[in-house]
């Protein structure tokens, strides 16, 4: 499960730099190269950056921190290519993470429900 306090810093970053840090940080993962080794506070940050576009695009789950309402609030549903690159971005993670813990799934499930919808 996803602890929003561990991305404080990123989430601060993100009322700084706005669209551009989620769009950054999904697209870094999504073209990682599978042999790469992604450092745990990123993989933290791209599941934080891939729950947001869910949640900004109809899929959130039940808790979502208010810095992360604000920012949907402000931005809206995002595009496609960026639930694209959530997705990607989460499966890469998910290569990586030794648990596949029900929240992940969820998350990479959310993200596969909006792309086919």
């Amino acid at each position: 499960m996803l602890r929003w306090d561990d991305v404080q810093e990123w989430l601060e970053r993100l009322a700084r730099e706005d669209d551009g840090l989620v769009r950054s940080t999904l697209a870094e993962a999504a073209s990682a190269a599978p042999d790469q080794d992604l450092p745990h506070l990123e993989c933290e940050q791209v599941l934080a950056a891939a729950e947001i576009v869910a949640s900004a695009a109809g899929a959130a789950p039940d808790e979502l921190p208010p810095a992360v309402r604000d920012y949907i609030e402000r931005h809206g549903v995002p595009d496609e290519s960026v639930i694209a690159d959530a997705f990607r971005a989460v499966e890469r993670v998910g290569m990586q993470k030794d648990e596949h813990d029900e929240w992940l799934v969820d998350l990479e499930e959310r993200l596969g429900a909006l792309m086919s919808a």
